[in-house]
């Protein structure tokens, strides 16, 4: 133990262990940081399940299946750009509909694509997801290239989606706003 933080963890980890000993009933945990879990905390479960990060395809159904069906939608979103081009999880993508609808509303407007994509540029500031300045570029380059044969599928896949690259769509009015690139 090195500090009053790890002597603070260890008995709540001590603790969490006794709890679960102790319950006869079962016991459903989850996380994302699966390695940060000691071996003494592994030999007490039984079963562990993995479940996979959402490929676009699972990505786009969470987005569809997300918004109640009641929710006013304008039509213009793209539930396909969004599923390839934000590499989220369930939860990320869960709060970025529920954001969207908050935006919305306060316009008193359906949702639409500008909420969406204002939402997830919100969630990947959060989330301090940064992009070096080769994605940068190849992002550019995929765009430049769809934009000249809109009728080919961009198989690119670029890593992730800048503030910049769509504020556009946000906001076509507004200048881009100046991105410090690390």
């Amino acid at each position: 133990m090195k500090d009053a933080h790890d002597r603070n963890a260890n008995v709540e980890v001590a603790y969490l262990l006794q709890q679960i000993e102790e319950h006869d009933g079962v016991c459903i945990m989850a996380t994302n940081l699966i390695g940060n879990i000691d071996a003494a905390f592994m030999r007490r479960i039984t079963y562990v399940i993995h479940f996979p990060f959402p490929d676009p395809a699972m990505r786009e159904e969470i987005y569809r299946r997300t918004i109640p069906r009641e929710a006013p939608l304008s039509g213009d979103i793209d539930w396909a750009f969004l599923a390839e081009k934000f590499e989220l999880s369930g939860g990320h993508i869960k709060n970025i509909v529920l954001s969207a609808a908050f935006l919305a509303a306060l316009e008193e407007e359906p949702i639409g694509m500008r909420h969406l994509l204002r939402a997830a540029v919100q969630e990947l500031k959060k989330n301090e997801i940064v992009v070096v300045r080769e994605e940068l570029r190849e992002i550019k380059a995929a765009r430049q290239e769809k934009d000249a044969a809109p009728k080919i599928q961009d198989i690119t896949n670029p890593v992730k989606q800048t503030a910049h690259e769509i504020q556009p769509h946000i906001d076509p009015g507004k200048k881009k706003p100046k991105v410090k690139v690390r």
